[in-house]
């Protein structure tokens, strides 16, 4: 290679990594959640200050205590938009560990460029330093020491993932699925032959890196004092997963998962009956047309697909199984190409079974198979930029000479699909990430305001929005102070995080309660506290991308339960307003 085609693709190479490092930033300015971000930004404020006051939240333990960290040393100087920022790290992080992972299996260039397309598909609903993008972390962090232990014949890595995956269960409860990547090891030596004393122990060293860091962490919340709270919400798991109109009752978690997997079935079929389609009519063709032709009739193919499919951006669930199937059926291509590196066959089935995993026990499975792609996608931009020509015999049996004929594409046409499927994918990713803000407005023009609070510099959203939020946030001064209890219900988390002031029902989020959990949690809280709490509630759904221009709450079982037991304290207790504006309502005790 020359002098200067070295220096262009250096060139080249450093102007996707300095994409992948600016494209998150041009996010996260924009936007105003007061429902899960709200959520999470309480539990990291209150884990180390009052943590009883979100004990409800203790199944996701490691998430409160690693925000809590961020939020301790960065909280009152970057607030919400040093959240944000934090996501941002942790992206940064999950691709580079990605990277190492598939550094010697993968051109720099194309593994770059594959990078920046895991990082606009996998992250276009936002930036959040959440349990799922935490989860993605740790899975992504285990692969690492899993595939480099393996590789290197190093027990001690093998340990550490499995010590990673024991860390990712107090993330989030269901990751304790993540301790079938043990499988990984077993089908590591199937394709090597290894001797079955070298396997068990590695995996004894990583069952045991699994369930020590377990009992470290036990340990660790005794001596915190959370233990008690861990074991409380793990006790309310099992009422939750039996109850019958909850939003994570098992058999909805199981049909969640199995629709998932049931559209890409249904996205497989389709991609391979379409490939097959263009194969005939381009074979067609080239007996009667130029090769020019030929080209016409792909952008032809990729025109009518993009007509009818030109919704797909806003189909989010769509777009997800469709790469999901293409990505399961890269991943199935390496682990059964017996041909292949032996250890990319590893990787690729590492990358398949966290493909599996990550979302199950997610009540938005769809959504959160994202969380799996972070290996996955740069594979499967690798194995399609990497095919160089695409043929298939038909030899007929009646054919004496042997001739037959083929099916095929060339090296041009093949390079011309390629462009035009990265290019659709970019198209439908970054339009689909442009028009959609999590719970704000999908219009990015109107998201130029900001809001006159200490905790929310930096923040844009509507107009609306700020005068209403920053109306609220003035006026409710006056009736509460820092460490207060106040009992903010209608999700409103984020007036916690904005005020610092405690979660009064042991949650920032009492209306993810099933009605029976919630007067629960409303006694104890009038027994255990003396006072009657301040109430601030809103009068519309924040769970509306829209508010506050659109009015009316949910009517879910749920909500409505909860509604109607508050209501009831309002009259018991003489509670009157002292404040409103056309969204929010201050109530105090007579």
């Amino acid at each position: 290679m020359s002098d200067k085609h070295r220096n262009a693709k250096s060139w080249g190479e450093k102007f996707i990594l300095l994409i992948i490092i600016v494209y998150p930033l041009l996010f996260i300015r924009q936007g105003l959640d007061f429902t899960d971000t709200g959520f999470l930004l309480t539990n990291f404020q209150q884990i180390f200050n009052d943590p009883a006051s979100i004990e409800s939240s203790f199944r996701i333990w490691l998430t409160n205590v690693l925000g809590g960290i961020w939020v301790y040393f960065f909280g009152d100087s970057l607030g919400y938009i040093g959240y944000k920022l934090a996501a941002v790290f942790l992206v940064y992080a999950t691709l580079y560990i990605t990277y190492l992972i598939l550094k010697p299996h993968i051109e720099r260039k194309i593994l770059l460029f594959g990078l920046f397309l895991a990082l606009i598909f996998i992250n276009r609903s936002g930036y959040q330093f959440s349990y799922n993008s935490l989860t993605a972390f740790f899975y992504v962090l285990a692969a690492y020491f899993i595939v480099a232990g393996l590789r290197e014949n190093n027990n001690k890595l093998i340990f550490f993932s499995g010590l990673v995956l024991g860390l990712n269960l107090f993330v989030r409860l269901p990751n304790v699925l993540g301790i079938f990547l043990v499988v990984c090891i077993l089908f590591h030596w199937h394709i090597n032959k290894t001797g079955f004393s070298v396997q068990m122990r590695r995996v004894l060293c990583f069952i045991l890196g699994y369930v020590s860091v377990i009992l470290i962490i036990l340990f660790i919340m005794y001596l915190l004092g959370h233990l008690h709270g861990y074991i409380s919400a793990l006790k309310s798991t099992l009422p939750m997963l039996g109850d019958q109109y909850g939003h994570h009752r098992s058999d909805r978690l199981i049909d969640v998962f199995v629709f998932l997997h049931k559209m890409t079935l249904q996205k497989i079929e389709f991609l391979l009956l379409g490939l097959l389609v263009l194969l005939i009519l381009l074979t067609v063709s080239s007996r009667v047309t130029l090769r020019f032709f030929r080209q016409i009739i792909i952008l032809a193919a990729a025109g009518a697909w993009l007509y009818l499919y030109r919704d797909l951006y806003r189909d989010w669930y769509a777009m997800i199984s469709s790469v999901l199937a293409v990505l399961y059926l890269v991943l199935l291509l390496y682990v059964l190409n017996f041909e292949k590196d032996r250890d990319l066959r590893t990787v690729s089935f590492t990358a398949l079974l966290i493909l599996v995993l990550a979302p199950a026990g997610s009540a938005n499975a769809i959504v959160n198979a994202v969380l799996g792609m972070y290996i996955a996608i740069p594979i499967g931009f690798n194995y399609i930029w990497g095919i160089r020509e695409l043929k298939v015999d038909i030899k007929p049996a009646t054919s004496r000479s042997g001739a037959g004929y083929f099916l095929r594409l060339n090296k041009d046409e093949l390079k011309l699909i390629k462009i035009v499927v990265v290019g659709l994918f970019l198209v439908f990713t970054m339009k689909s990430a442009y028009y959609f803000t999590y719970r704000d407005s999908g219009n990015r023009w109107e998201m130029s305001h900001r809001v006159n609070h200490p905790r929310l510099k930096g923040v844009l959203t509507t107009e609306e929005r700020a005068q209403v939020v920053e109306d609220l946030m003035s006026n409710l001064q006056a009736y509460v102070k820092e460490d207060d209890y106040l009992l903010a219900y209608e999700q409103i988390s984020l007036v916690y995080f904005l005020t610092k002031t405690r979660p009064y029902l042991y949650s920032s989020w009492p209306m993810l309660y099933s009605p029976a959990k919630f007067e629960q949690s409303l006694n104890r809280a009038l027994q255990e506290r003396p006072n009657l709490p301040v109430i601030v509630r809103a009068k519309g759904s924040t769970e509306d991308s829209n508010w506050p221009k659109t009015k009316g709450l949910r009517e879910d079982y749920y909500l409505k339960g909860s509604r109607e037991i508050m209501n009831r304290l309002i009259r018991e207790k003489n509670y009157k307003t002292a404040w409103e504006n056309s969204f929010f309502e201050i109530l105090i005790p007579e």
